[in-house]
Order: structure tokens, then sequence, then C-alpha cells
């Protein structure tokens, strides 16, 4: 599925989503709705070739301002 966003990487306090990829269908128009009314969202899709995903999912649930 194509996201129709900006995955948030900045400073400022953001939302981290966490859903399992089965349910994908049913969370991203929710994440898509979520940042169309201006709330920075994070997800997995953040993570780019290379990096220690597990290190970094840690990362953003210890900094996000709120966690669904």
């Amino acid at each position: 599925m194509e996201n129709a966003f900006q995955v948030y990487d900045g400073n400022e306090e953001y939302i981290y989503v966490s859903y399992s990829h089965a349910d994908q269908s049913v969370v991203m128009p929710i994440v898509r709705y979520l940042c169309e009314e201006k709330y920075r969202i994070w997800i997995d899709k953040g993570i780019m070739p290379g990096m220690t995903w597990v290190n970094m999912i840690a990362q953003k649930i210890e900094e996000a301002s709120l966690i669904i």
C-alpha cells in the first residue's frame, strides 16, 4: 500500500503508531487522516535500509509523545 503522507522525522512531538502489517488496510487510512489533520506521525515506514530496526523502534517509542 502506498503512503500518501510523510513519515515524521524531526525534534518536535509526534505520535508513534504501532500496528501489524496484516492490518495495513485498516491502519493506513487512519494514519493518513491524522497526517491530514496536521499530527506528526512516525511508523516503521520511516526505517531506512541498513538501519538497525530494533534500536530505531526503541528510540522512537522512547521519544514519542503518544503511542497508538
